[in-house]
């Protein structure tokens, strides 16, 4: 389970450090990619974060994983997996299909679209491409936290935060995931 280059933590055990698409800390529910064996992802809780920005996974197969936190994905409450364990992969980060759940199993979208850079030597403002949940038939809808992608821009680098257009297209500030380098997309949540 897992993604490729994990090894043992080496770090010392601190309380949050920053995932692909936000803070994870003990006890949070994530999803990874296995692109070791099968290229389909994996639910399970996090046991542990490490100082130098890896984690320890417990997937919900009873399999463990700790590696870096640039591969580790927070559930967004509509995920299946967010209230239920998965034991299963899924070939989408959206969960199994056919499960009880508020998200649709859609294909992600693609790359966000870039929008002209403001101030000289500043990176260019990214415009994230919202993946809303789908509601469920006969029940109320619920408030969303839309799941948005954003590709690091030129220039731009881990830790840094970069300014994005959110879902309703004001412009908001994320932080670059570590591991991340321009060109190469990550996933965050957005409040709408």
């Amino acid at each position: 389970m897992g993604c490729a280059g994990s090894s043992a933590a080496g770090g010392e055990p601190t309380n949050q450090i920053m995932a692909a698409n936000g803070q994870i800390r003990s006890g949070v529910r994530v999803q990874t990619l296995n692109d070791e064996d099968d290229n389909k992802w994996y639910c399970g809780v996090i046991e542990a974060v490490y100082t130098n920005g890896k984690a320890k996974v417990l997937y919900d197969d009873g399999d463990r994983w700790t590696g870096s936190a640039a591969y580790i994905y927070v559930l967004p409450p509509e995920h299946p997996g967010f209230q239920q364990k998965v034991a299963i992969g899924a070939d989408t980060m959206m969960g199994p299909p056919g499960m009880m759940g508020n998200v649709s199993n859609a294909q992600m979208v693609g790359p966000p679209q870039m929008m002209g850079g403001g101030m000289m030597g500043a990176p260019p403002t990214v415009m994230a491409q919202p993946v809303l949940a789908q509601p469920v038939m006969g029940q109320p809808p619920m408030q969303q936290m839309p799941v948005c992608t954003a590709t690091v821009p030129p220039g731009a680098y881990e830790g840094q935060m970069i300014s994005v257009a959110g879902p309703n297209g004001l412009p908001m500030n994320v932080q670059v995931p570590p591991g991340m380098k321009p060109g190469m997309s990550f996933q965050f949540q957005a409040a709408v």
